[in-house]
């Protein structure tokens, strides 16, 4: 806090980050301190270390408000209102905000590295990966589907499009690809493993077609959300002669069919 108090704002956030997201990522009995959750919002709130982000900071002021409720047991007390009242600032401080959003932001860790992204599938169809979810839209008609279960720290999303031979006819099979830093407690220690989960968009369904484990540590400092070519040139999806496609770990030799 007193990184905050002094202006030092990147420092703040550096240190912050890691002590709100790991706990909420990984569901721990203990819970972070609702002060570090309190003062992250704010800079959320505020773009001090940051960027803005609106739907965000609420998420964030009401979880830190119900922690400090659960600790205090008391509506009236100076920080459960203090928090309380920020969160009604911040949550109506864009005509926008998405009860879906925050809902989505609050239960699920916050979602760390999830924006907005659209990828083309075939004409006039398409899919849009956002904090509430998959959506797809086929000619008229949408449907809406949850992220992957298991997403943590996440990298940008990735759409693969492969082309694969049946007969004569030649058919686009088309993927997205989920590159997210899972962090686990044991004892006092955090283990972090990179999963490479491939959904795959058939029509208006999705599916999850493989959950690999790619990369794995002990204690390492918390991940990066920024596209990384090492891990994304890793791994590939390819066509097989057979007309299916074969998921590959470059490095580990690894690999696998979806059919």
């Amino acid at each position: 806090m007193r990184a905050y108090e002094r202006g030092d704002y990147q420092t703040a956030f550096r240190t912050l980050k890691p002590i709100v997201y790991d706990h909420a990522a990984r569901n721990n009995k203990a819970a972070p301190d609702p002060w570090a959750a309190f003062y992250l919002a704010r800079m959320i709130q505020r773009g001090e270390g940051t960027t803005n982000d609106p739907a965000l900071a609420c998420a964030m002021f009401r979880w830190s408000a119900m922690e400090f409720l659960m600790r205090l047991s008391d509506w009236w007390e100076p920080r459960v209102a203090a928090a309380k009242a920020a969160a009604g600032d911040a949550c109506a401080a864009f005509p926008d905000y998405s009860n879906d959003e925050e809902r989505a932001l609050e239960t699920t860790g916050f979602l760390d590295g999830i924006v907005r992204s659209e990828f083309t599938l075939d004409a006039g169809n398409w899919t849009v990966v956002d904090r509430t979810g998959i959506h797809v839209t086929i000619g008229n008609g949408q449907k809406d589907w949850p992220l992957p279960s298991n997403l943590g720290v996440t990298l940008p999303v990735r759409h693969t499009t492969i082309a694969v031979q049946h007969g004569t006819r030649m058919d686009h099979r088309h993927f997205l690809e989920f590159f997210s830093w899972v962090s686990y407690a044991q004892a006092a220690r955090i283990h972090r493993e990179l999963h490479w989960i491939i959904v795959e968009v058939a029509g208006s369904d999705l599916q999850i077609r493989s959950d690999q484990t790619i990369a794995a540590n002990w204690d390492a400092p918390y991940p990066s959300t920024d596209a990384n070519p090492e891990i994304s040139d890793s791994v590939e999806l390819r066509a097989t002669d057979g007309g299916e496609v074969e998921w590959i770990m470059v490095n580990e030799q690894k690999r696998g069919i979806i059919r």
